[in-house]
């Protein structure tokens, strides 16, 4: 699977069932190559005209991937 194919994949947090948003980026660790983290827009933060970019995004380190599907990214963020 290539890093683009990741895009826009919707994002559920195994913890509580909830949707987290889609993934619109993502952070490459320079050193080894890979991908460490991907960035998260939060569902229903998005804004037509917003001027602080990152307020309504959430950084999930590649470590709390449980699995990535066909369709949906599986994560565990937040307290279990």
């Amino acid at each position: 699977m290539r890093a683009s194919d990741l895009m826009m994949k919707k994002v559920i947090n195994v913890v509580d069932g909830m949707a987290l948003g889609e993934v619109i980026d993502y952070e490459i660790d320079n050193s080894k190559g890979i991908i460490s983290a991907f960035i998260i827009e939060q569902i229903g933060k998005r804004k037509l005209f917003s001027f602080s970019k990152g307020e309504h995004e959430l950084v999930v380190p590649y470590s709390n991937i449980v699995t990535i599907g066909e369709d949906v990214i599986l994560v565990n963020y937040g307290k279990s």
